[in-house]
């Protein structure tokens, strides 16, 4: 995350990886849509989803995140939810194009690279 992220405080980031086109329809199209809604959908969905939270200081290191084990086999959808940035939250980062995605974290936008 750059220093100017979210006024150089920590970011919660929620990696959810969707194994069913319920899970994957149903899932938010903001981060302070997925904070209010997701522990009903996690009860709703049940096995369908998973989340991997995360905190992410200001500055902080790259570093890789560990996906639950059947992601890579099961998944269909893989999202990552920010709650930060504006008032309004941001939109749901669609990581399902990519490969090894990686997320940069910036004063107005989350940019997302594949190397």
């Amino acid at each position: 995350a750059d220093i100017a992220a979210n006024q150089g405080t920590a970011k919660r980031l929620e990696v959810v990886v969707d194994y069913s086109d319920a899970a994957k329809n149903a899932m938010p199209k903001t981060g302070p849509d997925w904070v209010r809604d997701r522990d009903a959908l996690r009860s709703m969905l049940a096995t369908d989803v998973d989340v991997v939270s995360l905190e992410v200081p200001t500055p902080s290191p790259t570093f890789q995140v560990k996906l639950p084990r059947k992601a890579r086999s099961k998944g269909l959808a893989v999202f990552v939810y920010a709650n930060y940035v504006a008032p309004s939250g941001w939109p749901v980062v669609a990581l399902t194009p990519f490969k090894h995605p990686t997320l940069q974290l910036q004063a107005a936008k989350i940019a997302v690279q594949d190397p």
